[in-house]
């Protein structure tokens, strides 16, 4: 018996791939939103959905195994079609199913440091970036999802599958180039013939253009699911354990040859990465695309699908991590990678690159850039002395032409209005961006007129930099911000200067470890231009007449109610927390660039907390990046060891014995009492 918010399905359930169209029967309860309300209408589809409406034991459904990923649709496909992607769709799970893909990947193993990038380069947010898509995509087999599914929760866990072939209504714009109709001309087919990764050797005209492509819904397409559309190519490939059968036949050099384990479930694996809804993108990774690159010897910049290409990807060592996370074949190929090593007991490195690179930073699949600071190669030592390795792999093996570029560029424009942020930290927190103490943008903000374009760069008070860094930065003065305004076709504007980089802080201001960071960079459309903001890093080298010598300074004291109201303070009681507190700072040293307390102890007695902090204080500069934490100054003697500074902070206070703060050249000691 169904829940009474569930529904009562009446339809065959067990219909073979044959059989004639289904039509499906429901009856709802009309109390209140249920999972049938978020599902597609499969009443004209040929083929029931798959997996299909039953557990695994054959029992009827109940709402939980409708929570589940499920294929449905199958426009243009036959029963075999039908069969084929079914079989891939498996396949592909078994592909990312254990937990050296799903969760754990050992990145310093040598497929993961061949596909991705120097284990040591690659930042531990972009490593978390590759693992979460994996992760979904295993996920998409569930009939529950570990955790909550993305955006809408189940709503729209439903991908729908259309084939190329017959009559072409399952591509009906003839992406793949694969229709047949004898009563109409075939619009010419939207991509180019691609190569088998061989310098400058073309597919014949026989060969198919490409083996699949994805379709996010969007406003402009109308579609409500996100879809996927098989081409000839896919299903004139082999299955996986076809595949296996055919690469364990070769000579030990060709086992080790990925091309020749190319199969379906590849394909498939390569679509679900571009699928943003089930992938949570760009929220917790980056868009995932097919890049491309300007290689030598090659006439016509390819793209980086195969392995051979997907490795010449990784070795463009700029930014690790940076491209290859972007790259939906880079997660197809580390996939096939890893289960080919399980089956053969060793790794599968051919068709080698040898230190072959992109002449350029790789680029989208449209040709634009994606990081206008890598424009420059950088030398990877891992690769010093390798030699460039021309392809060698699998006759039979060919590569698309054509990016699948559809689902981003022109299915799935941002809405207006809609903060974008890229999923890279750039490590200053969202309050220099935007705080109490001022923003960045203020200035910039005054000068703008919305007919025109602007464009400066920034430090982190706001300040114009010309040439060199202001002679005060603040804190994150290694930082500097490309502030920019694009002027639109002229409507109406819907937010002001500040508020659309307001709304900026808002949308990006959650990246890093500690959910604080803004986007390496961000833009808003407010309907008459656009905003945006780019983060960049670069060496600061301080005026010496900035630098703060090394010696004491003045002791600051708490104004008297600046903690509230408290118990007594007594001498006796700070004495003995300061003992504990500056105990063993003989050995601890006090480093610059390390935010926060670097010492820190509270005690507390009749409701009293005493708190004693040491820390450098942020955007101080002196000759020495650190001191001694006992003796900053480097002699000892009354009053200037760390034990005499935090008594001096009470003693030397008129404040109800609240405390203060003394500074050693760039080191604050600071005491304070407040209620416990």
């Amino acid at each position: 018996m169904l829940s009474r918010s569930s529904v009562a399905l009446l339809a065959f359930l067990c219909v073979s791939p044959g059989s004639a169209a289904v039509s499906w029967n429901f009856r709802r309860d009309t109390s209140g939103p249920s999972v049938w309300d978020y599902s597609p209408n499969f009443s004209n589809d040929t083929f029931p959905p798959w997996p299909p409406l039953e557990d695994d034991s054959g029992k009827r459904i109940d709402v939980a195994n409708l929570r589940g990923t499920r294929l449905f649709g199958w426009e243009g496909c036959t029963a075999e079609d039908a069969n084929k992607i079914k079989e891939a769709w498996e396949d592909r799970w078994n592909l990312v199913k254990d937990d050296d893909i799903k969760k754990n990947i050992n990145w310093k193993g040598q497929a993961a440091e061949e596909f991705w990038g120097p284990p040591t380069k690659i930042p531990d947010y972009r490593k978390q970036q590759i693992q979460h898509i994996y992760a979904n995509i295993e996920q998409m087999w569930s009939y529950w999802w570990a955790w909550e599914p993305p955006w809408l929760s189940w709503r729209r866990l439903y991908i729908e599958v259309t084939c190329s072939g017959g009559n072409g209504k399952g591509d009906p714009e003839n992406f793949c180039g694969d229709r047949e109709d004898p009563n109409k001309q075939p619009p010419p087919p939207q991509c180019p013939p691609g190569n088998d990764g061989s310098p400058g050797q073309e597919l014949e005209e026989e060969q198919e253009r490409m083996h699949a492509f994805s379709t996010n819904p969007s406003r402009k397409n109308g579609l409500t699911y996100s879809r996927i559309t098989f081409c000839n190519l896919f299903f004139n490939m082999r299955s996986m354990s076809e595949a296996k059968t055919h690469a364990m036949r070769q000579s030990p050099t060709n086992q080790r040859n990925l091309e020749f384990w190319e199969n379906r479930a590849r394909v498939f694996l390569h679509e679900t990465t571009h699928l943003e809804y089930f992938m949570e993108t760009p929220k917790k990774a980056d868009y995932v695309r097919d890049l491309k690159m300007s290689i030598k010897n090659v006439a016509v910049d390819p793209f980086a699908y195969g392995p051979y290409y997907a490795r010449i990807l990784r070795n463009w060592n700029k930014n690790p991590g940076y491209y290859t996370k972007k790259n939906a074949d880079t997660y197809a190929w580390y996939a096939v990678a890893i289960w080919v090593q399980k089956l053969i007991n060793t790794y599968p490195n051919l068709p080698a690159a040898g230190s072959k690179r992109p002449k350029a930073a790789p680029r989208d699949e449209d040709g634009n850039s994606l990081n206008s600071i890598d424009t420059e190669p950088e030398e990877d030592p891992a690769l010093a002395g390798v030699a460039e390795i021309e392809h060698e792999g699998d006759p039979d093996f060919k590569i698309p032409g054509c990016a699948d570029k559809f689902h981003i560029a022109d299915e799935n424009p941002p809405p207006p209005y809609t903060a974008e942020c890229s999923a890279d930290p750039g490590a200053v927190p969202y309050n220099v961006f935007a705080g109490q103490s001022g923003n960045v943008f203020g200035g910039f903000c005054d000068g703008i007129d919305t007919t025109k374009n602007l464009k400066t760069t920034v430090d982190t008070s706001g300040k114009v930099i010309k040439r060199t860094p202001p002679p005060n930065p603040a804190t994150w003065k290694n930082y500097k911000f490309h502030l920019e305004y694009a002027a639109g076709a002229g409507r109406g504007c819907k937010k002001t200067c500040n508020d659309a980089f307001q709304s900026l802080k808002a949308a990006c201001g959650s990246k890093g470890g500690q959910s604080n960071e803004m986007s390496t960079t961000g833009s808003i459309n407010v309907g008459c231009g656009t905003y945006s903001y780019a983060i960049e890093k670069f060496d600061y080298k301080p005026d010496p007449a900035s630098t703060t010598p090394l010696t004491l300074q003045e002791r600051v004291c708490f104004d008297k109610d600046a903690f509230g109201k408290h118990g007594d303070v007594y001498e006796m009681d700070q004495r003995f927390f300061t003992g504990i507190a500056c105990g063993g700072t003989a050995d601890k040293v006090i480093k610059k660039g390390i935010r926060g307390a670097q010492v820190n102890y509270q005690g507390n007695v009749n409701d009293v907390l005493y708190t004693y902090n040491i820390f450098w204080k942020d955007g101080c500069e002196m000759d020495v990046d650190e001191v001694n934490a006992m003796v900053p100054l480097g002699k000892t003697g009354e009053g200037v060891t760390c034990t005499q500074f935090m008594i001096d902070n009470y003693k030397k206070c008129n404040n109800g014995g609240i405390g203060g703060t003394i500074q050693a050249g760039c080191v604050v000691y600071e005491f304070k009492a407040s209620e416990n």
